[in-house]
């Protein structure tokens, strides 16, 4: 059976490529995530593959003390107007208020503790939350797509990681009472990664506007390089006339109104003849 049904869709099969003769193939990877907070913590404890307390990584120390705002006792008209799902999680962060202290503020305690001691890791879930427009996805949905990227990496300084250094581990759970984060993958024996204190990480999203942008991005970095090595003579290629786009399933239609943001996308940037196919899973 040719597995082809009537309207010419192929249910099952094999497409084959065969290339021959001295062939160059680039690689131009796009894992679709974005930050939506600038801020990049410090793991300071662990338990096992949960995240327990995080520090502001020293580099980040300079944005300020508004790290996030927390005050359950704080019912002014100014926290009246944030949208119900910011001020219902907030209040699932403890009061920091430093009781020697009459006259300090919440927001200064956590900064003094989120630079020394350190907070509950759910602060950077808190953190993203503040981050995003007002009439945002609620909670649960920000939830579903929040993956947490580490960098095992400590030798290098904060703006000489490249993205291949972050290791994008799924959110599995939070545990509201210690106010932790538990990443990894489930399905591997302690999550499939070793966390340890001193790791960097930071909260990333991955939807249509993620998706999108770290692709141009990627396309962007390849094209310049293609245009430096161009100029500078050091290109002993010819110019491409292929490109193979190879994506999950959630990066099409699924989550673009248009089936063909992508690639035209692409070809914006590599305008060449194009094909390529789906995939169901990601590894």
């Amino acid at each position: 059976e040719s597995g082809v049904s009537s309207s010419g869709l192929y249910l099952y099969g094999a497409t084959c490529l065969a290339l021959h003769g001295d062939v160059q193939l680039d690689t131009i990877t796009s894992m679709g995530y974005r930050a939506p907070s600038p801020r990049v913590w410090r793991i300071a404890t662990t338990a096992g593959n949960s995240i327990m307390t995080i520090k502001l990584d020293p580099g980040q120390v300079e944005l300020g003390a508004d790290v996030v705002y927390i005050d359950k006792e704080d019912d002014s008209d100014s926290d009246e107007d944030q949208p119900m799902n910011q001020r219902q999680n907030r209040s699932r962060l403890a009061n920091m208020e430093d009781p020697d202290d009459p006259e300090s503020k919440p927001d200064d305690r956590i900064y003094m503790l989120a630079s020394s001691k350190g907070v509950q890791a759910v602060t950077a879930l808190v953190d993203v939350l503040d981050c995003l427009p007002p009439d945002s996805d609620e909670w649960e949905e920000l939830l579903a797509s929040a993956v947490v990227a580490v960098a095992a990496d400590t030798s290098k300084a904060l703006d000489e990681l490249q993205p291949s250094d972050w290791e994008m581990l799924p959110l599995t759970d939070i545990n509201e009472e210690f106010g932790s984060l538990k990443v990894g993958n489930p399905h591997l024996v302690g999550g499939g990664f070793d966390l340890r204190p001193g790791h960097r990480m930071k909260l990333m999203l991955r939807d249509s506007q993620g998706m999108k942008g770290d692709l141009q991005d990627a396309l962007l970095s390849y094209k310049r390089k293609d245009l430096a090595a161009l100029v500078s003579g050091e290109s002993q290629m010819p110019p491409a006339f292929g490109m193979l786009l190879l994506s999950d399933v959630s990066r099409g239609a699924t989550i673009y109104s248009d089936g063909n943001v992508e690639p035209r996308l692409a070809q914006s940037y590599i305008p060449v003849p194009t094909s390529g196919l789906f995939g169901g899973v990601e590894h």
